[in-house]
């Protein structure tokens, strides 16, 4: 069994193997003029983009630089 990875936080000095993460995606709709429906594209979508942060002091966290 391997060694669990953790994170420290260089902030508040807490450690833990959890960070948070806040994602925006665009999902793709069609858009039906005559009955006003949405249907969604299916596995149509892009992660717009990604931040980490401590679960702890929510301070923003740059894991490039803590690898």
């Amino acid at each position: 069994m391997g060694k669990l990875k953790t994170y420290t936080c260089k902030y508040c000095k807490n450690t833990n193997e959890l960070i948070g993460i806040v994602q925006k995606e665009a999902h793709y709709y069609s858009w039906n003029l005559d009955t006003k429906q949405m249907e969604d594209f299916h596995g149509d979508e892009s992660v717009e983009s990604q931040k980490l942060f401590c679960l702890n002091c929510n301070e923003k966290i740059d894991l490039a630089n803590n690898i």
